[in-house]
């Protein structure tokens, strides 16, 4: 009988079936007397009492959804508690996929890196249907051909450099060709 009614509480306060339940559980209550329940069961009601009263309605459901939805465990254990079969899968896909980048920047940010891996296994199909593959291999090709344009006007005007130290080169041997030439003249010149 204390599970049972445990739960009902549990639910009215935080009710974990969904996100838009949680949305819709009482934010307002802030104190209550609960006959003697588990642990686990007061437990889960004080904490969703406790953000009751240091937020306000609207701020509170936030609170509660960041707490507990995008927590796995917490998500589990409170699941098991109201009698709720539920997977991270099932949450994810409640979630407009244009914002889920945003609710996994935030499970990571306020949950950490296990839980962020978590939330990323639990919502890769979410994730990969923002993807527009071909818009990603037009801009890939894209990229790939500016890039070719930058090596060619680099490699051009490498290529102008060496013609024009090419040219200086030429123009400097046809110098000494002609000084030598010149000198040569002038050998046969004063040996005749």
């Amino acid at each position: 009988m204390t599970s049972k009614v445990g739960g009902i509480m549990l639910k009215l306060v935080n009710d974990i079936s969904s996100i838009k339940a949680t949305m819709q559980s009482n934010h307002t209550l802030e104190t209550i007397v609960l006959p003697e329940l588990d642990d686990d069961y007061e437990h889960y009601i004080f904490d969703a009492l406790r953000i009751n009263q240091m937020s306000y309605p609207t701020r509170a459901a936030k609170l509660k959804v960041i707490q507990t939805q995008l927590n796995s465990n917490k998500r589990a254990a409170m699941c098991h508690l109201q009698g709720i079969e539920q997977s991270n899968a099932t949450l994810y896909r409640q979630i407009d996929p244009l914002i889920l980048p945003e609710v996994l920047s935030l499970v990571g940010q306020t949950h950490g890196q296990g839980e962020l891996y978590m939330a990323l296994k639990s919502s890769i199909a979410g994730v990969m249907s923002l993807v527009n593959r071909k818009e990603c291999l037009q801009q890939k090709r894209e990229e790939r051909i500016e890039y070719l344009k930058q090596q060619l006007n680099h490699h051009a005007a490498e290529a102008a450099h060496l013609a024009a130290e090419a040219a200086y080169h030429t123009a400097k041997s046809e110098e000494f060709q002609d000084e030598l030439s010149a000198m040569e003249e002038e050998n046969n010149g004063q040996g005749e």
